[in-house]
């Protein structure tokens, strides 16, 4: 490892260990999640402080990934959805995994665009909000890998519903449309695809409406 990462990743160890012991988090050993910390507020964070001072490939999913925003992709199903039609009922017939490296926008716009980067997409739609800001905390001052924070924060609701736990609050799940073998974010789901994509986080579950 050369000699720069080294400083960087002490640098990373460092700032992540200041910002627990501010938090009143445990600096040396694991600390377990809870959901209390869901109303505790981590907007001291700097996020791009810390991906600045991540490995290669985190800064370089961040700083390189393009994302597109298009105008809405006709879906008679998200029709439905919108309408009630497909609701809690029948949710489980729209239930996916999906890659993540197959979304690759969202269609939320009134126009297309392209960006270079996440970072330039987050800064310029007004992504850049305590939720993302909260997600990263979570994922850095718990100590989750990549499968817990899945579990935890993205797949949660979907497995508590299809377990028939309870049902399905579209506002913490993610929500796509499927357009010639890509996904566009529709709805709801934008900081959860962003921290999936991020983080490189392989499949996550998601409610899935074809286009027409």
């Amino acid at each position: 490892m050369a000699i720069e990462s080294v400083i960087k990743k002490i640098k990373l160890k460092i700032y992540i260990a200041k910002k627990k012991h501010k938090h009143g988090l445990s600096v040396c050993k694991k600390n377990k999640w809870s959901d209390k910390y869901f109303v505790h507020d981590f907007s001291d964070v700097d996020y791009k402080k810390i991906i600045d001072l991540e490995d290669t490939e985190t800064h370089r999913q961040f700083y390189t990934l393009p994302y597109l925003t298009m105008k809405h992709i006709e879906s008679i199903e998200y029709t439905q959805y919108t309408t009630g039609e497909i609701n809690n009922n029948n949710f489980k017939n729209y239930i996916e995994e999906v890659d993540v490296d197959n979304i690759i926008g969202d269609c939320t716009s009134n126009e297309f665009m392209r960006f270079n980067n996440l970072y330039d997409y987050i800064s310029d739609t007004g992504l850049r909000t305590i939720v993302l800001q909260d997600f990263i905390s979570y994922y850095y001052l718990f100590n989750m890998d990549k499968d817990e924070f899945i579990q935890q924060f993205i797949n949660r609701d979907i497995t508590y519903y299809l377990s028939g736990k309870k049902t399905l609050t579209t506002t913490n799940t993610v929500c796509l449309i499927k357009n010639e073998g890509k996904y566009y974010v529709v709805n709801n789901g934008r900081h959860r695809v962003l921290i999936a994509k991020l983080f490189k986080m392989g499949r996550i579950k998601a409610i899935v409406f074809n286009a027409d």
